[in-house]
């Protein structure tokens, strides 16, 4: 990836730390130490309703996220596994900076949740 594409994208840890043009081993290292019921949000900086979270809950499952520009286009899984929630943010950044495809989303169970939330990202 290169550095100009890495600096449009923010990544918000649990704390709520900011952290602009997250290298992907940043973002890997906020997923793996993220403590139950912690949110990260890794999202575009020139479009805020582009971008991928999630919540590690209570009960050790994952929520994630994605929404691709509009309230209508946004789709949550759930996963067990930190390492496929790993995969998914660093597919995301690597589509999203030119350096991959939307395929990976094909290894998910995807639930469309357009109406459910009005709102940008959680985190």
């Amino acid at each position: 990836m290169t550095r100009a594409a890495q600096q449009r994208y923010r990544l918000t840890t649990p704390g709520r730390r900011v952290l602009r043009a997250p290298k992907p081993e940043v973002v890997l290292g906020v997923i793996e130490s993220l403590p139950r019921d912690g949110h990260a949000l890794l999202e575009s900086m020139d479009q805020p309703e582009v971008y991928i979270q999630v919540w590690l809950r209570s009960d050790g499952s994952y929520q994630l996220e994605l929404r691709d520009g509009s309230v209508h286009t946004h789709v949550q899984t759930r996963s067990v596994s930190r390492e496929r929630v790993a995969a998914a943010f660093t597919s995301w950044l690597q589509e999203h900076s030119g350096d991959g495809d939307a395929g990976w989303r094909d290894n998910y169970h995807w639930n469309d949740i357009s109406g459910t939330f009005s709102n940008g990202p959680q985190a």
